[in-house]
């Protein structure tokens, strides 16, 4: 007798184990999904919290309010005030760049069920304060500081910027004009047109200056071009003069009339080189003047107080050359300069703005900018 089986009654029950599993995959993609979201909505507010920190605490990083304290605390403030925790430490891969770690922590959703109970997201950022550029060359020669002591008792070199906005003529008409060096005076012309011009000629060539401790004059040219970058040169430096500067390098200037360069302002003077050693009354603590190095005893060094812009105008070199501003001090009354073609001048006039450095790769304008690096 044949038995017929019928296996569908033990079907009954296996869409249980589908369902099972089914269920799983739906937890595992809501936790993905839901967990997964705050997540990447904690990420975005973790490095919404490291950029403003960073940002925030590089601006302690300027020069003129360098404090890496202060710098520190302001980046936990900004990282508390975007609801975020500081991982620590903060650091400073460089005197002018923050390092900030951020991040944002909560209960887990579904993802408990797998044993994570806490969601977490991490964001790191780093910011730099920056100097912008003149991208303006140095003019190898100085310029005395006039000093003025401020209501707080700081003293500072006062000089007569004027807006480069101006033309020529105008300056010219108000008398803005200066000449900041002749090939036989240690001391500029005048600052401003017939008052108080001190030692409008006198004997020595003094005032050209070296850049670098192991320079010749063939590279003054490279330094006006731009072909030779001099190292960067800060306030506090002593720079060493250059004698008997030739008459050739009057030439080679003339074809930079109308351009900008940052000219050096000293505020004191040795009469030697190595002023550390040989002027130890006017060498302030954290001048330099390793820049000294390498020339003769007798030669006069300057401490630079910082750079004027100054656009260059006109350059004399020969008679024909028929310089305005020279020809204005001619008629005042300085007659060394009618018809002498042995002093040879360099006039033009300041630009308003004051710059701490100059020399090298373009030159700090005593403006800063704070970015982000990373």
């Amino acid at each position: 007798m044949k038995r017929i089986f019928y296996f569908r009654k033990y079907e009954k029950g296996q869409v249980i184990i589908i369902v099972a599993l089914g269920l799983v995959a739906l937890i595992a993609m809501a936790a993905l999904i839901v967990d997964g979201a705050i997540i990447m909505s904690h990420r975005r507010t973790a490095q919404a919290a490291a950029d403003a920190a960073a940002l925030a605490g590089a601006e302690y990083l300027c020069p003129h309010v360098y404090n890496k304290g202060a710098a520190e605390a302001e980046a936990r403030n900004y990282v508390a005030l975007n609801n975020a925790v500081v991982v620590d430490p903060v650091s400073f891969p460089e005197e002018n760049t923050i390092h900030v770690e951020a991040s944002v922590e909560s209960s887990s959703f579904f993802a408990r069920i797998f044993n994570e109970s806490v969601l977490s997201a991490n964001a790191v950022a780093e910011a730099s304060c920056t100097p912008l550029s003149t991208g303006a060359a140095t003019l190898p020669v100085v310029y005395p500081c006039e000093e003025e002591v401020l209501p707080d008792g700081s003293i500072i070199c006062k000089k007569k910027y004027y807006n480069e906005d101006y033309d020529d003529q105008w300056n010219m008409e108000n008398r803005n004009f200066t000449i900041i060096h002749d090939s036989e005076s240690q001391l500029p012309y005048c600052e401003t047109a017939g008052v108080d011009c001190i030692d409008v000629v006198s004997a020595g060539a003094k005032g050209w200056v070296a850049l670098d401790e192991n320079s010749n004059k063939i590279d003054m040219n490279d330094w006006v071009s731009g072909a030779v970058k001099p190292p960067v040169i800060s306030t506090g430096f002593w720079l060493t003069s250059f004698e008997g500067v030739s008459n050739a390098w009057y030439i080679f200037l003339k074809d930079y009339e109308g351009q900008q360069f940052l000219v050096p302002i000293y505020d004191a003077h040795c009469e030697f080189t190595k002023p550390s050693d040989q002027c130890p009354g006017l060498f302030l603590t954290g001048d330099n003047d390793d820049l000294t190095e390498g020339f003769g005893v007798g030669q006069d060094s300057y401490r630079i107080a910082g750079f004027g812009l100054f656009k260059i105008t006109c350059v004399h070199e020969k008679q024909a050359d028929a310089c305005p501003y020279r020809a204005h001090l001619g008629d005042i009354g300085f007659d060394d300069l009618i018809g002498n073609s042995k002093i040879k001048t360099i006039e033009g006039y300041f630009i308003e703005g004051t710059y701490p450095t100059g020399g090298g790769d373009g030159a700090d304008a005593g403006l800063y900018t704070v970015n982000l690096r990373r």
